[in-house]
């Protein structure tokens, strides 16, 4: 049996505000613990199930990244990411400075490079496919008004803003999954046809919590041979079900 859950990488930095600053305002991590309050010396940062520690031990304690060591080993730390071009599109809109962008190595990895606050190299990446895969479907809905349709499924559904072209294209996400946004004249989804169908766990928590809410239920809660369903429609008629199956 696995015993193994994760590892944490422990970096030496010069101060470690301006490091913790760095991951969490251009890498989208979280800060999980400092301390002391009076004067920190060391934080534990994190996004997902990465960690990274950070710590100033003194003055004259120097960060020491591998690429000052020898430039054939310039990592200091690899972050396997199951999708590495969404996520350099992520830090392109944060506009994150990048060592080495997203490509194709020779080491059959794709992925890009980011050099932190202290020197130390990042790279956020995965080994190259053999064959083409499917990494992420995300279906696309005209909306008549782009502002409307992202406020529905942030304030209503609890969607994040992914990322958004000027006043006509966005992307939302929760859990992984993603939809697109594309101003248009929406074409209206029929009495029985439905534009999307999410499968959850917990449906009648689910539905429990939209009912209070401004939310358009064209099919309340049932029981059907395949699971149990309901169906709302989104500002612009597009009907999504919500589907836990049996």
């Amino acid at each position: 049996m696995a015993n193994f859950t994760y590892i944490a990488p422990c970096f030496i930095v010069a101060d470690v505000k301006p490091a913790v600053a760095f991951y969490t305002e251009k890498l989208g991590f979280e800060l999980r613990f400092i301390a002391p309050d009076d004067g920190p010396f060391f934080a534990i940062v994190g996004r997902e199930d990465i960690s990274v520690m950070l710590k100033a031990v003194a003055p004259e304690i120097k960060p020491i990244p591998n690429k000052t060591r020898h430039e054939w080993a310039p990592w200091d730390a690899y972050i396997s990411v199951s999708d590495p071009a969404s996520l350099f599109e992520e830090y392109s809109a944060r506009s994150v400075e990048f060592r080495r962008p997203l490509k194709d190595d020779d080491d059959g990895l794709r992925g890009f490079e980011v050099m932190d606050a202290d020197g130390y190299v990042l790279f956020f990446g995965r080994p190259r496919p053999t064959t083409p895969t499917l990494t992420k479907m995300s279906p696309q809905l005209l909306v008549a008004d782009i502002e409307r349709a992202i406020e529905f499924y942030r304030d209503q559904l609890a969607f994040s803003l992914e990322f958004r072209y000027e006043d006509f294209y966005a992307g939302i996400v929760k859990d992984g999954h993603s939809i697109h946004l594309k101003t248009g004249t929406p074409l209206r989804s029929e009495e029985d046809n439905l534009a999307i169908t999410f499968s959850v766990g917990g449906i009648e928590r689910l539905y429990e919590s939209m009912l209070g809410q401004a939310i358009d239920i064209v099919q309340p809660l049932r029981q059907m041979p395949y699971g149990r369903e309901f169906y709302i429609a989104d500002p612009d008629g597009n009907r999504l079900a919500f589907l836990e199956e049996a």
